[in-house]
C-alpha cells in the first residue's frame, strides 16, 4: 500500500455515491451519458493504438521505399531508436503501474465530481 494522504475517493460514501456496475470508477451521473461518451472514447483509444502500432511497425521494420527520393536516407539512427525506446518504456510503465498516471488526475477530478453531482440521501 502506498503511503499517501487519504483521498475523498477512498471513503465508502464516495464509492457508493459514484458506483457504476458497467464502468467502475466512472460517476454514475446518467447511464446514457456513460454509454454515449465512454463507448466511443474506448473505441477511439483502441483504434488509435492500432494506428500508432501499425505506423511504428512501418517506420522501424517496414520495407525500404522504392521511390528514388528516399534512397539516400539511412536506416534508423540513435535518436530514432531512443524515441522508440522511450515510447515503449512509458507504455509498459503505465500499463504495469497505471496509478502513476491516474492518481494526479484523480486528485483533480474528485473535487469536481463532488461539486457537479448532487449528494444522494444515502451519502448524507
Amino acid at each position: 500500500m502506498l503511503d499517501r494522504p487519504p483521498q475523498p475517493s477512498d471513503t465508502p460514501e464516495f464509492r457508493t455515491r459514484y458506483r457504476n456496475r458497467f464502468f467502475p470508477g466512472v460517476a454514475d451521473v446518467k447511464r446514457s451519458f456513460s454509454v454515449i461518451v465512454i463507448g466511443p472514447a474506448v473505441i477511439g483509444a483502441f483504434l488509435t493504438s492500432i494506428y500508432v502500432l501499425r505506423v511504428s511497425k512501418q517506420i522501424f521494420w517496414g520495407k525500404k521505399s522504392e521511390d528514388p527520393h528516399f534512397q539516400h536516407l539511412p536506416d534508423a539512427q540513435g535518436t530514432e531508436w531512443a524515441a522508440l525506446g522511450i515510447l515503449v518504456f512509458v507504455l509498459v510503465l503505465f500499463g504495469v503501474a497505471p496509478g502513476l498516471a491516474l492518481k494526479p488526475v484523480d486528485t483533480a477530478t474528485v473535487p469536481l465530481l463532488q461539486r457537479v453531482v448532487p449528494p444522494t440521501e444515502a451519502s448524507r
